[in-house]
């Protein structure tokens, strides 16, 4: 993901995504160099208010599930899982395990998600053995739910081989029509993965495939996540238009299409919400480094979106909001100029029609992308008629990006990038010599200063002030060495008279 955050921020590229029940916060999205660049949070926002969860646990205990992973059998795997997603709710709601082969077990009944240790106690005990029969423990869930008074109950079911053959489209669709949703997981190939798909549309939940146990716990915490921080929001919602825009451009219709599920969101400072419902925005949009970035947090399939699939303004509606994000070619009424004075820049651009008229009044920025990869962003004021500026620091040396932007109007809104280079620091600029500089110097160490055009002639003579004191030594050595040879001589002669004698 971090490839669409530079392909935006630094190649002034453009992003949209669309939502669904993979998408965004439900799609793991949160986060990720790819919430950076969206202009929405996928975070929940604070003001919504959660009522209590029911939450079941529907887990396949076959002996197929003893298939062993790194030491750690699937049905280890599902027992980690399922705990790790416990201990993610609140001790507000309440959780059920059901075990499942050719019979099934509540090894914990409904109770408080805060028990941790005693469901932790009674997830220790479940053994693998046996068949693989889901429906008579999908249809004791039903009936159990059914006595339940909450308006939010899920079921999360995991298996990892063939079910017995049963009539689970009409099961489920009952389920559904209980307020209760259905999501399913499935595990390796030997799994009904088409069947396990089929439940979790019927019961308007999410399907999720793995060959990897490892996965199991990742899955069902996110799946937990979903529900029970209401991260999506299945139902009927009017949107409405909240400001106009270029994507919006064309299209008059007096009600929009209503949509039946989105991927709640907030948005971010500095992102423009131009369609949004009542919980939360539906269309955002914003400039991100030298690009652009849409979020739209409903789908554009037959699930959530299928009226706007068939609104006549689709077409229309689709293109101009990738034609939006899309980079953009500078138009010849944008004329820049860009100076640098020390470690200070000023950037002025100049605004005209195709008449070459003044453009007065526009609310602008600029977002300045550094040599270092961070980027500012900056207001731009009007200085005279049609030119606006602003200062920048310039200490950086490298390439610099000017990203224009704005949402009042044509001029505004469309996107202008242009860049300047700093090829060197300020000092290689000066030609002169700092005097000043020197003559401190050679006065701090007793020196002076020299000229390249008036060499003295004792340039490398030492001048240290001292003078020489010496005493010659050679007469008092040679008097010295007559001494000896004279001593010498009178000691052989007294040695030769000893012996005549």
């Amino acid at each position: 993901m971090e490839q669409f955050e530079r392909y935006v921020k630094d190649m002034g590229g453009g992003l949209v995504v669309i939502g669904g029940d993979k998408s965004f916060g439900a799609g793991y999205y949160k986060k990720t160099p790819l919430e950076k660049v969206l202009p929405v949070f996928m975070d929940v926002p604070t003001d919504i208010q959660l009522s209590e969860l029911h939450l079941i646990f529907v887990i396949d205990k076959s002996s197929s599930m003893a298939s062993s992973y790194y030491g750690k059998s699937k049905l280890e795997m599902a027992k980690v899982a399922a705990f790790s997603s416990i201990e993610m709710l609140n001790p507000l709601d309440r959780i059920g395990i059901v075990t499942f082969d050719t019979e099934f077990d509540w090894i914990v009944p409904i109770t408080k998600a805060n028990e941790r240790q005693q469901i932790a106690d009674k997830l220790s005990q479940v053994m693998e053995g046996g068949g693989t029969d889901l429906y008579p423990a999908l249809k004791d869930v039903h009936g159990v739910l059914n006595q339940v008074a909450s308006t939010r109950k899920h079921v999360i079911v995991l298996s990892d081989g063939e079910t017995e053959t049963a009539d689970f489209q009409s099961l489920v669709q009952a389920i559904s029509a209980s307020g209760i949703s259905i999501s399913t997981v499935s595990i390796g190939k030997g799994s009904h993965v088409e069947l396990m798909k089929s439940i979790a549309e019927w019961g308007n939940g999410r399907a999720y495939y793995t060959d990897d146990p490892d996965r199991i716990p990742k899955i069902f915490t996110g799946e937990t996540k979903i529900i029970s921080k209401k991260i999506i929001a299945e139902k009927t919602m009017q949107p409405s238009i909240k400001m106009p825009g270029e994507m919006l451009q064309g299209i008059n219709a007096p009600n929009l299409p209503v949509i039946y599920g989105q991927v709640l969101t907030y948005p971010k400072p500095g992102a423009s919400v131009l369609i949004e419902t009542a919980q939360g925005p539906l269309l955002a949009a914003w400039q991100y480094g030298l690009g652009r970035s849409v979020a739209f947090t409903s789908d554009l399939s037959n699930r959530w979106g299928k009226d706007w699939v068939l609104w006549e303004h689709y077409g229309k509606f689709t293109s101009q909001m990738l034609k939006w994000a899309q980079r953009k070619a500078a138009q010849k009424r944008y004329r820049t100029t860009i100076d640098r004075i020390g470690e200070k820049g000023t950037f002025t651009v100049d605004i005209t029609t195709d008449q070459n008229q003044f453009v007065n009044h526009l609310d602008l920025g600029v977002n300045v992308l550094l040599p270092s990869g961070q980027d500012q962003t900056y207001l731009l004021d009007q200085t005279a008629p049609g030119r606006y500026e602003f200062e920048f620091s310039a200490e950086e040396i490298g390439a610099y990006f000017f990203s224009i932007f704005g949402n009042q109007n044509v001029y505004a809104d469309i996107s202008h990038v242009f860049g300047f280079g700093v090829a060197h620091t300020e000092e290689f600029n000066r030609t002169g010599v700092n005097m000043q500089i020197l003559e401190n110097l050679a006065a701090a160490t007793n020196g002076r200063v020299l000229s390249v055009d008036t060499v003295p002639t004792d340039l490398f003579t030492g001048h240290s002030g001292s003078k020489e004191s010496a005493t010659p030594l050679w007469s008092y050595l040679v008097l010295a060495f007559l001494f000896l040879l004279i001593a010498d001589v009178a000691a052989r002669k007294l040695l030769d008279l000893d012996r005549v004698v």
